[in-house]
């Protein structure tokens, strides 16, 4: 069977088992969707930002308001945010289902889909049920969906649902954090993704902006669309942000809100802007790409054996780490010896770990790498062992690596003694004029004073799952290097944007750049441009507190323990680590149990070695 039948009878399997409750779907003929002179399919959306009340009538009154208003400017789709019919406790479960119906009745008289959002309590229980319901134009409900995160009464993953066709998925609020529900369906053939949130205000970061959704439509290759309650205090006492915002496949913000009350967004979604690639490079790799099948599988209905867990051990214990934002010259002893020097000052001040730049030994010019020859590397890392064992540090740099004919951008992690401890090869390459992939996850992997860490290397890296699979085995410490030129600042945003999502996986995680390299360097490995390069961050997520300090993202995010601007500098944190990454446990235990055997494949698959690296890999 070719890939592309697969994935079809994939998607027939996940709209039956996503069938909705006690109701036979009808099929609905097009009739919302705009087609333009070139033959492009436009789909018209339209994302209520409200302000989510105590009275159970008011907000039904309200969203057949915002039903109403989205038919009239056009809208196919109305999408509400979550909880936004909230009825109190004591609201009768037979008051919710007339509430329910009357907005059902709404959608079908004005004939559109609706992605209704309701919170209320069941007879007896104690913790309210929050729950989606697609709608097709008819009223019918098409998906019944209700809320994972931290909840064993709902174990089940929602799968896909079609908008006149086109295969859709949605995640309300924090089950973004679960895989099968926020990105499995983009695998699975979902063209837009939705969430549908009632996010505090304190989870609004003016400069961070739409930082889950931006990185979930690059990775995915589809539309994201982000539907927020408005900011005013909802009936339990918290606050929305507001910020709704409609992300383009290629990570461009189209439509958004700012801090309004009850505003309706209308955007048109272009379907021929989604594109696959990123998903194809995704799956390169065999290993990936039998992960990513068996994940569509299980989301249709499919179960597999439970296999063995792999998890690393970890010691805990307190542990300074140094990040060396280095400007890197084209020449190669240069480099070398400005490594020296920030080495030694690094021990000085007590770092047992200190992390150099993605290609710190020659710079990111092509010339340059293609004419550094593999005795100059190889005479390079003797120097560099010799370098960790004289300051008794451990020490993780990047350079190219050469093998017969081929070449790849390469980490190595040196340890106090002088030993290399792993030589990890970029996965996923950007620069492949340069560089072959490598085909080894299990090289990313080494030890810290007995804490499991892994390196990852450039953009690609911090763009997929790397991070999060390497948590679900229990990685503690995550060194990520780049060496990227920002040439503006929506790319500096961007880049903080992949790196505060990928640090966010209960890791401590060090994002180190090297820095502009037009001042501190006599021969730059690139021109240097005012105010790019650099922005190291050192980044917490250990032990994610419930209250947020005044430097503090969390409890949403990963927090900037120190970082950089553009010029030479180290940075240094010290950290308690703990004894385990609790990842992979939130997620099976009481979140989505039923893909318990998907996490524990990811952990072995994160761990794994294969014959051949691939020859070629798609651009970035």
């Amino acid at each position: 069977m070719n890939h592309r039948l697969w994935i079809l009878v994939i998607l027939v399997l996940a709209a039956i088992s996503g069938a909705m409750v006690g109701e036979d779907i009808e099929a609905i003929a097009g009739g919302g969707i705009e087609t333009a002179v070139k033959g492009t399919t436009v789909l018209r959306v339209g994302l209520v930002q409200m302000a989510i009340d105590s009275s159970a009538d008011g907000n039904c009154q309200k969203m057949e308001a915002f039903i109403r208003q989205a038919a009239e400017q056009g809208c196919r789709v109305v999408v509400f945010p979550e909880s936004a019919l909230w009825c109190l406790p004591e609201v009768p479960k037979s008051k919710v289902d007339e509430l329910l119906g009357r907005i059902r009745q709404c959608v079908a008289q004005h004939r559109l889909y609706c992605l209704m959002n309701m919170l209320y309590y069941e007879p007896g229980a104690r913790r309210a049920s929050i729950r989606l319901l697609v709608l097709n134009p008819k009223g019918q409900v098409i998906q019944d969906y209700y809320k994972l995160w931290y909840d064993e009464r709902y174990p089940k993953a929602p799968g896909l649902f079609e908008i006149d066709g086109i295969p859709c998925a949605a995640a309300i609020c924090a089950d973004r954090w679960i895989r099968s529900v926020e990105e499995l369906p983009a695998f699975a053939g979902a063209q837009i993704l939705f969430e549908c949130s009632a996010n505090f205000a304190d989870e609004w970061i003016p400069e961070l902006e739409w930082y889950w959704y931006v990185p979930r439509a690059l990775r995915n290759g589809v539309w994201v669309v982000f539907t927020n309650s408005a900011p005013r205090p909802h009936p339990n006492g918290s606050s929305g942000h507001g910020h709704s915002a409609v992300i383009s496949p290629q990570g461009k913000l189209v439509a958004s809100a700012g801090e309004e009350i009850d505003k309706l967004v209308v955007a048109d979604l272009d379907l021929s802007q989604v594109t696959s690639e990123p998903l194809q490079r995704r799956q390169a790799h065999p290993p990936f790409r039998d992960f990513w099948r068996q994940g569509v599988e299980m989301l249709a209905g499919r179960s597999f054996p439970m296999p063995a867990r792999e998890s690393a051990r970890s010691s805990g214990g307190k542990l300074k780490i140094a990040a060396a934002q280095m400007a890197c010259s084209n020449q190669l002893k240069e480099n070398l010896s400005k490594m020296a020097a920030m080495t030694a000052e690094a021990a000085r001040n007590g770092a047992r770990l200190v992390v150099f730049p993605e290609l710190a030994l020659t710079g990111t010019d092509a010339d340059a790498i293609r004419s550094v020859g593999a005795g100059a590397l190889t005479e390079a890392v003797a120097d560099l062992r010799k370098l960790a064992a004289k300051h008794g540090i451990y020490l993780v740099c990047g350079l190219p690596w050469l093998e017969a004919d081929r070449s790849f951008n390469t980490a190595i992690a040196i340890d106090p003694a002088g030993s290399v401890r792993t030589h990890y090869r970029q996965l996923w390459v950007s620069r492949p004029d340069l560089f072959v992939p490598g085909s080894s996850s299990k090289a990313m992997w080494f030890e810290v004073e007995g804490i499991p860490s892994v390196i990852t290397i450039g953009a690609e890296d911090s763009l997929n799952e790397l991070a999060e699979m390497a948590a679900w085995r229990g990685a503690l410490l995550h060194l990520h290097l780049a060496n990227h030129l920002d040439t503006d600042p929506a790319e500096r945003l961007l880049r903080r944007q992949l790196w505060v999502v990928m640090a966010s996986f209960r890791t401590l995680t060090v994002t180190v750049n090297a820095a502009a390299s037009n001042t501190a360097a006599s021969a730059p490995s690139r021109e240097g441009v005012a105010g790019s390069g650099g922005g190291s961050v050192i980044w917490d997520d250990l032990n994610r507190s419930s209250k947020r300090s005044p430097t503090s993202f969390a409890p949403y995010c990963a927090v900037p323990l120190a970082q950089a601007g553009t010029e030479e500098t180290i940075l240094y944190a010290e950290v308690n680590f703990p004894r385990e990454n609790p990842q992979f446990r939130i997620l099976t235990e009481k979140t989505n149990p039923e893909m318990t055997s998907w996490y524990a494949q990811g952990t072995r698959v994160i761990f794994t070695e294969w014959s051949e690296p691939l020859q070629k890999t798609a651009s970035f």
